[in-house]
């Protein structure tokens, strides 16, 4: 996913990370989103109030990860960070030092976002 959700998570005064794929949260379970090894997924740093015009997509962000051997994160252009699942576990993003709220977003529905967790992949399906 490319560029910031619209609209605007709900209610968000201060910083939030934007990015993660709607289709991916685990509704029915934990509630967080699933990544296998080698997906990736571009996220976004947003600060302002609540939406445009008062909110934007941070140009200078220093990324980071609680679990480097679950995920690695690169920066991208104009501030956004591309996360890597590497091993099953689960993580968090930071943002310039500290933790942030997350949203995975569709349309105008977004999820509150905790955690990330890598699963393993599905194994192979053996025909007969």
């Amino acid at each position: 996913m490319d560029g910031p959700c619209e609209p605007y998570p709900p209610r968000v005064v201060g910083s939030w990370v934007e990015g993660l794929p709607y289709d991916r949260v685990n509704f029915s379970g934990d509630g967080l989103v699933h990544l296998v090894p080698g997906d990736s997924v571009t996220l976004y740093l947003v600060s302002g109030m609540n939406g445009p015009p008062g909110a934007d997509t941070v140009r200078t962000v220093t990324w980071g990860v609680t679990d480097g051997a679950v995920a690695r994160i690169t920066p991208g252009r104009g501030g956004s960070g591309a996360i890597v699942a590497i091993a099953p576990g689960i993580f968090k993003v930071t943002a310039n030092g500290g933790a942030v709220l997350m949203f995975a977003c569709i349309g105008s529905s977004c999820a509150t976002i905790r955690d990330i967790r890598v699963v393993a992949p599905p194994a192979p399906r053996v025909s007969r």
